[in-house]
């Protein structure tokens, strides 16, 4: 699953959605076999546009109640059990531990405003 991002994406909707059947197709498939040849260094720039949804909401949103929706959800797949076996070296930082942020030992998940709202409007 760490070489494969199309295989992540679905054990990761199979933890944050348990029971909804995973329905991938050829628009998930293509967006997950361009981030792989993203993280190997294939494409060096990309830019992905879809219509809602369209499963791309995993990574961005621009309103604020879904963003912290998808944040949270973002926070229960990294601290379940398969995504640890995978990377057993991730660790949270207690204090950025909130609703808004969230800081592991390689890099962070945080919400920025995009609308003019309080900064917490998308989730990177």
């Amino acid at each position: 699953m760490r070489e494969d991002f199309g295989s992540f994406t679905h054990k990761t909707f199979a933890t944050i959605r348990p029971g909804d059947p995973f329905k991938p197709n050829w628009l998930v498939e293509a967006i997950t076999w361009d981030l792989q040849q993203v993280a190997e260094g294939r494409i060096r720039r990309l830019i992905i546009t879809v219509t809602p949804r369209h499963l791309i909401s995993i990574c961005a949103s621009h309103a604020q109640d879904l963003s912290v929706e998808l944040h949270n959800l973002c926070r229960s797949f990294m601290q379940s059990s398969w995504y640890l076996e995978l990377w057993p070296r991730t660790r949270f930082s207690p204090a950025k531990n909130t609703e808004s942020e969230l800081k592991i030992t390689q890099g962070a998940r945080s919400l920025r405003a995009v609308d003019g709202s309080p900064p917490r409007s998308t989730a990177f």
